[in-house]
């Protein structure tokens, strides 16, 4: 609906009764300002949040900052394609890029992708993060799946599509409990030398006692 003056917070008629509130009578709110050469409005339910709009509105213009208002519109999706990997992506190892492409198809952009930048809240990410692991997805794919939404909203942060970085009100999924190592007795490890032949006997004894890798110890030589 029309507003009579640029930043004028408008409604409809109320009803007579008194008793009715704004939001259960669906009023429209209109905020109709100048942004360049073209007005445009925007109209809300409730006119708590017109009046508050038309003030952060009148803000952003004394500020020399309207022009911020609009920033953040653009999906996850469009940013991934058409700003990071084209900017930051060719950069990187083809191995990474593979990596990196797997984490974004598999866990971040069905999604995260559909959302603005600008309507991606902490709370999101944290349920995000929740469901990927109640899924019974690996904990490191989704650890690493967080470490690159983190590092891509950063770099939307220093082109000025956000505010600030949600991931960072965010702790991040814990590490994979590794199980305990119960290393066997040196009685055992006899055991298993007596039933073995000599070359093996010898290999046993090098990764018990000298505590080299299976790799380590058969590029030994022996000769």
């Amino acid at each position: 609906m029309r507003c009579a003056a640029p930043t004028r917070v408008t409604s409809c008629t109320p009803s007579r009764s008194r008793s009715v509130s704004w939001q259960a009578e669906r009023c429209a709110g209109g905020v109709r300002w100048r942004q360049g050469e073209r007005y445009r409005s925007q109209t809300f339910d409730r006119k708590g949040d017109a009046v508050t709009f038309a003030a952060e509105i009148r803000r952003r213009q004394q500020l020399g900052t309207l022009v911020s208002i609009d920033r953040g519109r653009e999906t996850l999706l469009d940013y991934v394609t058409k700003t990071w990997a084209p900017a930051y992506g060719s950069n990187l190892a083809r191995k990474t890029q593979l990596h990196y492409e797997h984490l974004l198809v598999k866990h971040v952009l069905p999604e995260l992708g559909p959302l603005e930048l600008r309507a991606i809240t902490p709370e999101m990410i944290a349920r995000w993060q929740a469901d990927r692991v109640a899924a019974g997805y690996g904990r490191v794919s989704i650890r690493h799946a967080f470490d690159l939404l983190g590092s891509i909203l950063q770099r939307a942060l220093e082109g000025g599509q956000i505010q600030a970085n949600p991931t960072r009100a965010v702790r991040k999924a814990p590490r994979p409990r590794h199980a305990e190592v119960r290393p066997l007795s040196p009685a055992a490890i006899e055991r298993m030398r007596a039933a073995s032949t000599p070359r093996d006997a010898t290999l046993i004894s090098v990764l018990a006692y000298a505590g080299l890798r299976p790799g380590e110890a058969l590029a030994l030589d022996c000769a």
